[in-house]
């Protein structure tokens, strides 16, 4: 199974945005709990087709 690459990006820019969002900060405890395990989630499907997951 192969990553497309509207898949590719949506993940990337949602990484970006998730990365963002924690910098920041602001965000309630379960906020920040729930941002990151979405991140985590990208992040492991961005690995499991060999890209590295860096940005965190």
């Amino acid at each position: 199974m192969e990553l497309s690459q509207q898949r590719f990006n949506e993940l990337m820019a949602l990484r970006s945005n998730y990365s963002l969002d924690l910098q920041l900060g602001g965000m309630s405890t379960e906020e920040t709990e729930r941002t990151q395990l979405l991140l985590d989630d990208i992040n492991a499907e961005l690995k499991e087709y060999g890209f590295g997951a860096s940005e965190n």
